[in-house]
């Protein structure tokens, strides 16, 4: 079996608004960009693609 080099794309971008007087935070997440299919190990083929927005309030 030959093995290749894989091409894995994250990207987050977060915003926090406490600052501005909103006890918010928030961070957006895409993971696999490029929707590359990959095996992590034989026999599990890695998630595709998928994007994650997480919210955090302090009170």
């Amino acid at each position: 079996m030959r093995r290749i080099g894989i091409l894995i794309v994250f990207a987050s971008l977060g915003a926090n608004f406490t600052e501005i007087g909103f006890p918010l935070s928030a961070t957006f997440s895409i993971n696999n960009i490029l929707q590359y299919n990959y095996v992590e190990l034989i026999g599990n083929i890695a998630p595709p693609r998928n994007m994650v927005l997480t919210l955090e309030t302090t009170l």
